[in-house]
């Protein structure tokens, strides 16, 4: 069986690392204006014998150089200030 999981993101933070099932699919992100935070939905299994997976999720401005063999998941619009966050991951 499989489940949909959050993790929130500062968007102007060192990123966060996350544990996932290795076959993990993104869903969806999004800009939460009233946290200032971007929220990253990710599909995993919850069979407790599946193999788990460490990686990085960190956040790329429009503009801002992008982290070497970095896999793009979505991105997430801050509506009121015209800015795009780009989640990308990344070996932890």
């Amino acid at each position: 069986m499989k489940t949909v999981h959050k993790y929130t993101l500062n968007p102007h933070g060192d990123g966060r690392t996350i544990e996932l099932t290795d076959d993990f699919t993104f869903v969806y992100a999004s800009f939460m204006t009233s946290s200032k935070e971007v929220w990253v939905w990710v599909e995993v299994n919850t069979d407790p014998g599946a193999a788990r997976i460490e990686r990085r999720l960190k956040i790329v401005r429009s503009g801002d150089a992008l982290p070497q063999d970095a896999i793009h998941c979505g991105s997430a619009i801050d509506q009121y200030h015209a800015e795009a966050y780009h989640v990308y991951l990344l070996e932890a």
